[in-house]
């Protein structure tokens, strides 16, 4: 996303290759020919963050003008450390056209990122790589330290389902991480996202209901 000084600077650009423009065909420039400025530079930041933020999702850009696979929202995560039993987690997923930041949620860590980059591989599959810091509770300290580490996970894209990869750490330790079964809100708590996948996986939640396809006009209607 440009910062204010820059889009002023490529307002100003524009504005004054249209100027040349109508110089060099002689036609006569006004000092009212730029008075607009302010309104257009404003205008366009608005568009641009709105772009950046929301309209970069939309499908009608998919493909020839955005290919930025959206991730956004909490995912499920199963993690499983080689040599150890699999353990539960959710990862949530900040994402704009320009951003991308990911934390992941256990019983007894908080991991974020400090470098994310979505990835073409020569084949043209997508890939997330992104090197993290975790952080483990207090009362876990003495067997997790803080640490370091990386993860490269496989996109499936068109629809994003699921991304799959493998993590490690500057500890020597290494494992398998597989994201699925994603929810829209950006959940914040490890106690948060457990009890929403808990609802979504309930077998009582089940399928929405079948509407009544039976003729359902008036009875003076009926026949």
């Amino acid at each position: 996303m440009l910062s204010a000084p820059q889009l002023n600077l490529v307002v100003a650009a524009v504005f004054a290759l249209w100027a040349v423009s109508l110089l060099a065909t002689g036609t006569h420039i006004q000092v009212g020919f730029f008075k607009p400025f302010s309104v257009v530079s404003a205008a366009l930041g608005v568009l641009l963050a709105f772009f950046d933020r929301t309209a970069w999702k939309w499908r009608v850009w998919r493909g020839w003008l955005v290919r930025r696979p959206n991730l956004a929202g909490t995912w499920q995560v199963a993690l499983r450390p080689s040599g150890h039993s699999a353990l539960e987690g959710f990862m949530v997923v900040r994402q704009t056209l320009t951003s991308l930041t990911l934390r992941l949620l256990t019983a007894e860590s908080s991991s974020m990122t400090v470098a994310t980059s979505i990835v073409r591989e020569p084949d043209g599959a997508m890939a997330l790589a992104a090197v993290y810091r975790a952080d483990p509770r207090l009362p876990v300290r003495d067997r997790s330290t803080i640490h370091n580490g990386a993860f490269f996970l496989g996109i499936s894209v068109d629809p994003v389902r699921e991304l799959v990869g493998h993590y490690w750490t500057d500890r020597g330790s290494s494992g398998e991480l597989r994201l699925h079964n994603r929810k829209a809100a950006l959940l914040s708590t490890f106690g948060d996202a457990q009890m929403a996948f808990a609802v979504m996986n309930s077998p009582a939640a089940g399928p929405p209901p079948i509407a009544n396809t039976e003729d359902q006009r008036p009875a003076s209607l009926k026949r």
